[in-house]
């Protein structure tokens, strides 16, 4: 194989003539296009392919500066080998797609199976090739990473490209650098949504640390492909998010990147009570809410980082950790389906103990690396939830299910949720950010940085509110939709929304009493009065049904309401119901929080009547209706609450009929965020038999 390029591979500098290319005028032809420039690893993978049975021959100009250039001298370095994949494609493939300066037209070159190339028209760039190390200069070279010379000198062959910070918003989001370490010099990048400036004193946003991937090696915060990608998440989640720059191998071998990433969260938990050096994290940050993530070799130290904070017991504790792609390895398979191929581990392992950490007595099997085939212990993971996520084609992946599987074993008292995409390989969501699972994925990583018990809102100073979720709509329809016409009627002209507690609980009971004004058949709206049965009426939704069949049993409304269905019921109290309710001060305080916003008028917080239905001593014997229907999720903060209610209306003396269900392993409102599950399906199933039953009687 033949390459030309523009960097030194083994010392030997290769240049190309129009005449080299007329190897021979007897070959037969076909139109192929150009392997070069390469502008994705698909073409990577084609080159690869080719080079197993034809005589390939390329050209590539002006690679220096992209790391596109790792694959050629990749392929030069090893090309008598060709035979099995390369190891590094499949390896910390940190190649990000770049705006290349090489013609992208197709040009006819003949291939046949005699393994000859022959071009049939001239290249539209001069290939001319320098470089500014000698040969003898080398002291060792480990494509696609680095060079190492004799006088010190460490040349990177990839993720060397940077992009500035902007305080000029990029895609609605800032960002900007500051020192964390002047003894070492490293920054972090900073990245925050435009917006946020705009919002009211006290209002804070979700907080993401990032440590990025590159074997320990290669790649920074400034990195375009980490730069976008940050920017792509704090503008969908609208988070704030701290990119972590560290000391990279061979310069400072591991553990130095492990101390570092440290040093950066130590750094970030110093602005927890306001004070820190950076405005900010002080201004913006919410400490309740605070994530950890990073992919790859990130993956990896995320992980570290997590057991340290569990160890040293950090303030606030992490909410959550998502472990992307983790770069987990050791001597021996984790199972049947890792990796077995001795070459491939080989490799593997000549990265971790000639370049990544050489000073590893265990080599792979260094605890920081073997993670899952090691005996440690993960029980003191300092998080409560983690998101592990794989790539079926990755040389990983078996690490990383087994990591997942360790975790859910160890004892550990968090949650943990495992994403796979079958088809994809190491970090495509960065590599190829178009592709069609990429945007699947983002949307899948950003969940946890949304997902709080704050709601999503941004309140600004001149009054307005700003809702972050909730906010799609679809029309009514009168035209059937699996069988089901819908439309909308206003019910109350004098009131629109936006108001805190009780207009909530007004409007419901304002909206009941204009259902029942149809009892009759003489209300105003056509529908209710033709069709609907008051011997028959039901009532659903949690809170404020209970509060709605409490009214309605005090008023003697009639007819009567046949029941009232309380799924998933948001009830709350100063103090937990029983022993197995949550007891962790901060989830209590997070909800009080919620409290406070919707209700900031109420004297009693959480104990307020409205709220606190199971642990005050309120009477809910009265309840109006003749049957009830509570619905729990096992992993819903709330989910006690809701067994303490259904327990307390049992012994309450009223003399209705009551229905428990709960779903042990779901988690809050799972069937409307996941309605075609099987759990969801099953409630569901249960809801309609609960209405149906009636028809029965």
């Amino acid at each position: 194989m033949f390459l030309v390029h523009d960097g030194c591979t083994h010392g030997k500098l290769l240049e190309m003539t129009q005449e080299d290319y007329d190897l021979d005028n007897k070959i037969e032809k076909m139109e192929y296009t150009p392997l070069m420039p390469v502008t994705n690893n698909r073409q990577v993978r084609n080159l690869i392919e080719l080079s197993k049975t034809h005589f390939v021959r390329l050209c590539v100009s002006s690679l220096r500066q992209y790391t596109k250039k790792i694959w050629i001298d990749y392929i030069i370095s090893s090309s008598s080998s060709l035979s099995s994949p390369p190891l590094f494609f499949r390896f910390f493939r940190h190649s990000p797609r770049s705006n290349f300066p090489l013609s992208s037209s197709r040009t006819a070159v003949s291939v046949s199976n005699r393994h000859h190339l022959h071009r049939l028209t001239t290249p539209t760039t001069t290939l001319r090739s320098k470089c500014s190390h000698s040969s003898s200069d080398l002291v060792s070279e480990h494509p696609p990473f680095v060079r190492i010379y004799k006088d010190g000198r460490v040349e990177r062959l990839s993720g060397t490209e940077t992009v500035p910070p902007s305080l000029t918003p990029q895609n609605g989001v800032v960002s900007k650098d500051v020192v964390y370490s002047p003894k070492h010099s490293l920054s972090a990048r900073l990245f925050l949504p435009h917006k946020a400036r705009e919002l009211a004193a006290g209002s804070q946003l979700p907080l993401l640390i990032y440590i990025h991937g590159g074997a320990w090696i290669v790649e920074s915060p400034f990195s375009p492909i980490y730069h976008s990608f940050l920017t792509e998440v704090v503008r969908a989640a609208s988070c704030l998010a701290v990119s972590v720059q560290y000391r990279r191998a061979p310069e400072h071998p591991v553990p130095a990147a492990y101390e570092d990433s440290w040093s950066a969260i130590q750094w970030v938990f110093s602005h927890s009570d306001g004070s820190g050096p950076v405005d900010w994290i002080n201004e913006y940050a919410d400490f309740n809410r605070v994530f950890l993530a990073g992919d790859s070799a990130g993956a990896n130290m995320s992980h570290h980082m997590a057991m340290r904070a569990g160890e040293e017991k950090l303030e606030p504790r992490i909410k959550g950790v998502a472990i992307v792609h983790p770069a987990f390895w050791g001597t021996d398979p984790v199972d049947e389906l890792d990796v077995q191929d001795v070459e491939t581990r080989r490799g593997i392992a000549q990265v971790w103990e000639e370049i990544a950490s050489p000073n590893s007595v265990n080599g792979t099997d260094d605890p920081l690396f073997n993670v899952v085939g090691s005996g440690s212990d993960f029980s003191g993971l300092g998080c409560e939830k983690v998101l592990v996520a794989v790539a079926g084609k990755d040389v990983f992946v078996r690490q990383g299910l087994g990591y997942a599987a360790k975790l859910k074993k160890s004892g550990w008292g968090g949650d943990v949720e495992v994403v796979v995409e079958e088809e994809e390989d190491h970090c495509f969501h960065l590599l190829d950010p178009d592709s069609e699972n990429a945007p699947k994925f983002l949307k899948k990583f950003m969940e946890p940085h949304r997902t709080s018990h704050l709601p999503s809102i941004r309140i600004h100073k001149d009054g307005r509110v700003e809702r972050l979720s909730g906010n799609d709509v679809i029309p009514a329809s009168l035209d059937p939709q699996n069988d089901v016409v819908t439309k909308d009627v206003v019910y109350s002209p004098e009131h629109y929304l936006s108001h805190p507690i009780p207009a909530a609980y007004e409007d419901s009971w304002a909206a009941i009493q204009w259902i029942f004004s149809h009892s009759d058949g003489f209300g105003e709206e056509v529908w209710i009065n033709e069709l609907a049965d008051f011997g028959r009426v039901f009532v659903a939704g949690a809170n404020i049904s209970h509060h709605m069949a409490i009214k309605a049993g005090k008023e003697k409304l009639h007819p009567r309401i046949k029941g009232v269905a309380m799924v998933h019921p948001g009830f709350w109290g100063k103090d937990p119901v029983d022993e197995k309710d949550v007891q962790d001060e901060r989830i209590r305080s997070q909800v009080a929080e919620v409290w406070e916003l919707a209700s900031p008028n109420s004297v009693d917080g959480v104990d307020d009547p409205w709220l606190n239905v199971v642990g005050s001593g309120s009477d809910i014997s009265g309840l109006g209706c003749e049957r009830v229907l509570v619905a729990v999720a096992g992993k819903d903060v709330f989910g006690r609450q809701g067994l303490g209610y259904a327990a307390k209306l049992e012994k309450s003396g009223w003399r209705g009929e009551l229905e428990v269900v709960e779903e042990e392993e779901e988690g809050h409102c799972f069937h409307i965020h996941n309605a075609n599950s099987e759990n969801a399906l099953k409630l569901m199933k249960t809801f309609v038999e609960f209405i149906s039953s009636s028809v029965e009687e």
